[in-house]
């Protein structure tokens, strides 16, 4: 199952996920997005999430698996993941307050929540 259907399935995704690429840091929140490109059509998908480790790596996995992708589905030339015929992106993250996180979190996907 990828993340998106995990996602659009059981609403907050599992936390394992954050867990794995948590550190021993200060919890810090972030609103990312993921870009898709199917032709000549893009979508952007917003998403927040919550982590302690590597925030860049973080939004990377997320992009990775938003559609099922593996590692092997990497495009070197495109930097992006190929998923069937679309090219999915990191589309970057910024840092943002717990207070901005908690009023956004009414209204955008959760990927992990500091508990």
């Amino acid at each position: 199952m990828s993340l998106l259907q995990e996602i659009q399935q059981h609403g907050l995704a599992d936390c394992e996920f954050n867990r794995k690429l948590t550190g021993g840091k200060t919890l810090k929140y972030y609103l990312g997005n993921v870009l898709e490109r199917n032709g000549e059509f893009e979508y952007i998908s917003e998403y927040l999430f919550a982590t302690k480790g590597s925030p860049d790596r973080y939004s990377k996995k997320v992009a990775m698996d938003w559609r099922g992708s593996t590692r092997d589905d990497w495009d070197e030339e495109q930097d992006g993941w190929w998923c069937d015929c679309t090219l999915v992106f990191d589309g970057g993250r910024k840092e943002i307050p717990k207070e901005d996180f908690d009023v956004l979190s009414k209204y955008l996907t959760v990927m992990s929540r500091a508990k």
